[in-house]
């Protein structure tokens, strides 16, 4: 609710007088709690197993078989059915936005997206951003674990480091700005 809500408001369409609609706007972290719970729902497991004195291995081929597996799939039908629905829509004469149908002009343009090497993934459906974004944190994941075991000095340096990046440099990506989410999801585990 915490990340459908607040788009409802801002596209106006949230039912009741302005302060709800301003309430539900100024709500608008639920992308923000959804990467901390994911590096807490990744993190949480191993390290409970740690704290208990079981021996915990990470097996790194299938922990990255495991994490495409749940993503790719879903992200490539999801693709799919908007870019049907898409072409559909303008074939009955319902949608005209050729601003929306995108057509890449490189074979980076169509590749990029669909490999999840870029936020911007597919203009079809913008609201894939988060996928690409989980997806690299997830790749990095084993790393973060092991820095934060062997050290949370050194962890808790890096998340800084993220942090002050994002804010104080020119390298506002979205990356730079929600790794350090996903750490704090991590510390919390």
């Amino acid at each position: 609710m915490l990340v459908i809500v607040p788009h409802i408001a801002s596209a106006e369409m949230l039912p009741g007088p302005a302060w709800v609609q301003h309430t539900a706007a100024t709500i608008a972290h639920g992308v923000d709690l959804f990467f901390v719970l994911s590096g807490f729902g990744l993190a949480y497991p191993l390290l409970a197993g740690r704290l208990n004195g079981t021996a915990v291995r990470l097996d790194l081929l299938t922990y990255a078989f495991n994490r495409c597996y749940r993503i790719l799939p879903p992200f490539y039908a999801a693709v799919i059915l908007a870019y049907v629905g898409a072409f559909l829509a303008k074939a009955l004469g319902h949608f005209t936005n050729d601003d929306l149908l995108f057509v890449p002009h490189s074979i980076y343009e169509a590749l990029a997206p669909l490999l999840l090497f870029d936020r911007g993934n597919l203009p079809i459906n913008p609201n894939l951003w988060t996928i690409a974004v989980q997806f690299r944190w997830y790749a990095v994941f084993p790393l973060l674990l092991l820095i934060w075991v062997k050290s949370p000095r050194a962890f808790g340096v890096l998340l800084g480091c993220a942090w002050l990046g994002y804010l104080f440099t020119r390298e506002r990506t979205i990356d730079l700005g929600t790794i350090p989410l996903f750490m704090l999801g991590i510390v919390a585990a």
